[in-house]
């Protein structure tokens, strides 16, 4: 596991990765590797690491897919679900779109599910 205080760097490192600079992307590569080595992980241990959590959410943190708040990832699901929801899946966006609006938080239980929702029709849409 990544330490808590390396995270933001491995986050920016990560980014850098996307680079259209091919020169500042392999840097960043070759750094990544050497502050997972530093921590005792390497490449494969952080993808295995992603893949183990990959809708670990906090209700006071914004989705982590999309760092937008949860009332505007409520309302995009519920605007883009058409009929892949279950009734239930429905009623529950819908509820919590309204609850939401009002300017109040997910629970820890809302925001997962909330999350797993999200995470499954963007990609359907990809």
């Amino acid at each position: 596991m990544i330490a808590l205080a390396t995270r933001s760097k491995v986050a920016s490192l990560v980014r850098l990765l996307g680079s259209d600079q091919d020169g500042e992307a392999l840097a960043a590569c070759r750094a990544l590797s050497r502050i997972l080595a530093a921590n005792g992980s390497d490449l494969h241990s952080l993808a295995a690491e992603i893949e183990a959590q990959p809708y670990a959410v906090s209700s006071t943190s914004a989705p982590p897919a999309s760092r937008k708040p949860w009332a505007t990832v409520a309302r995009w699901v519920h605007d883009h679900s058409d009929d892949r929801l279950s009734a239930r899946e429905r009623e529950f966006v819908a509820d919590l779109t309204t609850y939401l609006r009002r300017g109040r938080e997910p629970s820890e239980k809302q925001a997962e599910w909330l999350q797993k929702i999200y995470g499954r029709l963007v990609e359907a849409a990809a």
